[in-house]
């Protein structure tokens, strides 16, 4: 699915036989992002904001509809609630035994020197996120 295509929420809703999901995750940092994934949880469900959001960030939702009515729980999460120490060595061992797949969160890997263009990319919602893999 393409969500610049599709309503992402529609999606979630049709194969969840209109229900919507438990648990969702917003990991993008973009301002819809946070609204989509609180209206695609079910009643009951959690929204976990995980996306590294610019300061200042506002998510437009009826507070009424989005979430009491249909008592949904939102849920921010900072850096993971990560135990850096004990965390990061753990995934670079999954990453590295094949289990945890990180190579398609990358919209593509730049070098050092093209920095500045990674941040316009990034700035202009060409690309999500850029992974710097050498010094160039």
């Amino acid at each position: 699915m393409d969500a610049s295509l599709d309503d992402p929420i529609e999606a979630v809703r049709a194969l969840t036989g209109g229900a919507g999901v438990q648990h969702s995750f917003e990991v993008v940092g973009l301002e819809s992002t946070p609204l989509q994934a609180v209206r695609m949880t079910c009643v009951g469900g959690t929204a976990y904001l995980v996306g590294l959001h610019k300061p200042g960030s506002v998510i437009g939702f009826d507070l009424m509809s989005d979430v009491l009515v249909p008592q949904r729980s939102i849920v921010g999460v900072s850096m993971g609630s990560s135990v850096i120490r004990r965390d990061i060595p753990r995934y670079a061992e999954l990453y590295l035994a094949g289990r945890l797949d990180l190579d398609d969160l990358a919209a593509r890997e730049i070098s050092l020197s093209e920095l500045d263009a990674g941040f316009a990319e990034m700035r202009s919602g060409r690309a999500a996120r850029s992974v710097v893999t050498s010094w160039g």
